[in-house]
């Protein structure tokens, strides 16, 4: 029994870390479709000719956030250790999150808000995979290090 309860909390930490890889997948997959509403654009201020611009700046700001986030977190993951740094990620993508969706009638803030979410992505992106081989038995170290790209893949199954 106890071989097997380990394999199982090892199955459940792995799966509770890779929701990260979930949202960021979906909120990478999703942005596109929200940012075509004309209720958001008439929110955030910025015509239908500029949608492209808008579409585009979105995804790339998330991923320019989680580019600058893999530079800055090995200090702070040295210093407080892997399982804090993942809190910390899902800290700031939770802060980018709710910015995304406040109603400043600006974009400028939106893309503000997108970078902040990145940084939590990127920081998350580098950690969980790390922290999920570490924490892993030798046996099922594989199958626990590759749910991170499977939570990725059922993120943008979900969103599309």
């Amino acid at each position: 029994m106890g071989k097997q309860l380990g394999t199982f909390r090892a199955f459940f930490m792995v799966a509770v870390c890779c929701t990260g890889s979930f949202l960021f997948a979906y909120d990478t997959g999703i942005i596109g479709g929200v940012l075509t509403l004309d209720s958001f654009q008439k929110d955030f201020g910025y015509s239908s000719k500029q949608k492209t611009t808008v579409n585009s700046n979105a995804n790339s700001l998330l991923q320019a956030g989680a580019f600058f986030a893999c530079f800055f977190t090995w200090p702070f993951t040295a210093r407080f250790g892997r399982r804090w740094s993942i809190a910390l990620a899902a800290f700031i993508f939770c802060i980018g999150g709710i910015l995304q969706v406040i109603n400043t009638g600006h974009i400028a803030a939106f893309y503000v808000a997108r970078v902040v979410s990145g940084v939590g992505v990127g920081m998350a992106t580098v950690m969980v995979p790390m922290f999920s081989a570490e924490m892993a038995p030798k046996n099922i170290r594989g199958q626990l290090g590759s749910m991170f790209q499977f939570f990725f893949t059922v993120g943008v199954m979900t969103s599309y």
